[in-house]
């Protein structure tokens, strides 16, 4: 996990540990006010980290440690005392390094004792209701009903994102293992190590977070280093889209050098991190920073990604030059309404 998530953890963790005391209102209130007071104050140097001229001691982390020495303050010479369900509104903060390719079976044993032997099979056998503990209390009728389910359901949701091959995944348990299976259009039966590493890996990306998102995952703030780095463009593009659908109930944080990562339809999205000479940290920006507004827009951007204006030309079978980052907004947001009005017409500028 990162410093600054791991720090933040640190810290919230240390918030919990208070007593549960009536409290005053006037005096929660005053808490309240002075929070808003100064997050208002230093609103800038929240909003646009990149932009400010300021000491090292404002910068975003140590205005996370202000905010809890406030709430400190007021907990310990204030009689303020913060509950449980106060703190439930902060949202957990989940990181995901690099996912490994799912294995072609595990013992359910070794799970009991670890989860973390298989992260991706911990995850498809909750998914599926079947977690270690609880098949222990169920008839072999209902476990085969609920991994049929369950393997069923993970194919819609593979199939949905996967565009490359249709693949019909089936759920086993036999013999004191789990394991995957998965059948083609020829419906011929592979193991996972019988395809890709791309695919493999992707599968495991799949039961470890888009599954999980309806409950696990909601409401939280997911950072994922480098996802998709082992797949090809078109696996690319797939689990974007895929993490797009994860977006819709979580905060999702994800850095990479990967082109084809990177949804050309949303550019206000992007920030180019840039580490500084002589230990001065790491600048934030984005593409419409001052320092960002060159003839070349994406110049940052490709810099980040070490890329070339030529190697663009790559990325699709038919490439639009048009002048400058502004004019790209228009022609991307003008194709996005006639593609739903039917108006105008409209180009799918993430596909080839």
């Amino acid at each position: 996990m990162s410093p600054i998530a791991s720090e933040l953890g640190t810290k919230i963790t240390r918030l919990r540990r208070v007593p549960t005391e009536e409290d005053s209102d006037s005096q929660f209130q005053a808490l309240i006010d002075q929070l808003q007071d100064y997050l208002q104050e230093n609103k800038e140097v929240i909003t646009n980290p990149s932009e400010r001229d300021t000491p090292e001691s404002q910068d975003p982390e140590s205005l996370i440690g202000e905010i809890v020495g406030i709430i400190e303050s007021y907990r310990e010479d204030g009689g303020i005392r913060i509950f449980d369900s106060d703190l439930r509104a902060l949202p957990e903060i989940i990181y995901y390094g690099d996912v490994s390719e799912i294995e072609d079976e595990v013992e359910i044993e070794d799970l009991k004792q670890d989860a973390e032997t298989s992260a991706a099979y911990s995850s498809l056998l909750e998914y599926a209701g079947l977690g270690p503990e609880e098949m222990n209390d169920l008839s072999s009728g209902e476990i085969r009903d609920r991994r049929q389910r369950a393997g069923e359901n993970f194919s819609d949701l593979f199939n949905k994102y996967w565009s490359q091959s249709e693949i019909d995944i089936k759920l086993e348990l036999s013999g004191g293992r789990v394991s995957l299976q998965f059948y083609d259009e020829s419906d011929a039966r592979k193991d996972p190590s019988a395809r890709s590493k791309g695919l493999r890996r992707f599968v495991s990306f799949l039961a470890q977070v888009i599954a999980q998102s309806d409950s696990k995952l909601e409401n939280s703030v997911i950072l994922l280093d480098s996802p998709g780095v082992h797949l090809h463009p078109e696996g690319q593009r797939d689990l974007r889209e895929s993490l797009e659908r994860l977006s819709e109930s979580s905060q999702i944080v994800f850095a990479t050098h990967a082109p084809y990562m990177i949804d050309t339809d949303n550019l206000t999205r992007i920030r180019v991190t840039e580490r500084l000479r002589g230990g001065g940290g790491t600048k934030v920006s984005d593409l419409s920073s001052p320092d960002t507004s060159s003839d070349d827009s994406l110049a940052s951007v490709r810099a980040s990604l070490g890329a070339t204006f030529s190697d663009s030309l790559f990325s699709s079978s038919k490439t639009l030059l048009v002048e400058g980052y502004v004019d790209r907004l228009y022609l991307n947001t003008m194709s996005t309404i006639f593609s739903h009005t039917g108006d105008g017409p409209s180009f799918d500028i993430n596909r080839k």
